[in-house]
Parts: C-alpha cells; structure tokens; sequence
C-alpha cells in the first residue's frame, strides 16, 4: 500500500513532464521558414529600415508566457558604405539599463551581424518583408549564454515588429516582443 500511494504521489508531476517533454519534442519540427515570406510586402531592406533614428518599445515573458519586463529604447541607426550600425540604449521597467551596438557588414545580398554580447555573428536571412538571424547571447553579470531566434516583419516604411525566441539546452525559457518605429521629421509626423 505504502508504495502504492509513493507512485501515486509522483504520477502527476511525472505525467506533467512526459505531457511537456512530448510537445517540446514535437513542436521542432513545426518551424516556419523564412521563404514562406518572399512574396510578402513591403519588402525588408535592412540598410533602409535600419537607418535613421528609432525607438522601440517592449516586453520579455518568461517560459509560461507571463510579462516579467517591459523596456523602452532609443535606436541610432546608420550605415557607412557597407557597414550599418545601431546603437541601442534600453531602460527596463525596474530601471536596469543596457546599451549594445550591432555591427551589420553587407557582402552582395548578404549580412552578417556582430554584437559585443553575441558570440560569434549571426548571418541575417531576408526574404519579402520578413529578417531572421539566429545567435548566442551572453547574459550579464553571470555570463549564461541562451540561444535568440530573431523574426523581426516590416509593416510599413516606418514600423517593424520583432518576436524573439529565447532558449537553453534546447527548451524555450523565455520570449521578447517588440515594436520599431522609425522617428519622423515633425513635418513628415503631422
């Protein structure tokens, strides 16, 4: 009886974990893929939408969905010849600042993306109005690193929205959603 009521008392977090192990499972191999969007409008130009002054405006969830954070930033976005440049700065709801400098290097119809925090580059793939890159992100101050999948989607001239995947060992610990917008001359605003 005594081990009867042991496997009992494990059954329900153990069947939790098979349910959620299951779905993890199943659900890598329901990707999207970036050439679903090639025919979709407007089309994304990096060293267009990426030039020029911008704000963006967001949330981080955790892996249950739940709003752990919202953040605010100010983008300076330019490009040298070949070279594109954003330089963010962002101020979390709990006051926490951070600021990173992406470095886009285009070769033809290809970039590659460098940031101090990402290890490596991330080559970014466009197609239509959809970007994605993939990368390694070191965490401060303990210096974790998770996995970013990056499906930023151009809505008009000005205005990009952006969900990233947060993930360690494989499984999703957390999600950033995004809105871009470009700043506007006061004449063009009004």
């Amino acid at each position: 009886m005594n081990q009867f009521l042991m496997l009992s008392k494990w059954s329900k977090p153990f069947r939790a974990m098979v349910v959620f192990l299951f779905t993890t499972l199943s659900l890598l191999g329901c990707s999207t893929t970036i050439d679903e969007y090639k025919s979709q409008s407007p089309t994304f130009l990096p060293e267009t939408f990426f030039n020029g002054p911008m704000t963006a405006h967001g949330m981080v969830k955790d892996y249950r969905g739940k709003v752990i954070r919202t953040f605010y930033a100010d983008i300076n976005a330019y490009w040298v010849d070949d070279t594109g440049v954003l330089d963010e700065s962002f101020i979390f709801n709990d006051g926490e600042k951070q600021i990173r400098r992406w470095e886009i290097q285009k070769k033809g119809n290809t970039y590659t993306a460098t940031a101090s925090d990402v290890i490596g580059s991330s080559a970014l793939i466009v197609a239509g109005n959809a970007l994605t890159m993939t990368y390694e992100l070191e965490l401060e101050p303990d210096g974790m690193t998770v996995s970013m999948e990056d499906w930023i989607f151009l809505i008009d001239e000005h205005t990009a929205l952006a969900e990233t995947q947060i993930r360690k060992w494989g499984l999703p610990v957390g999600e950033i959603t995004l809105t871009m917008r470009k700043l506007l001359p006061y004449s063009e605003s009004r």
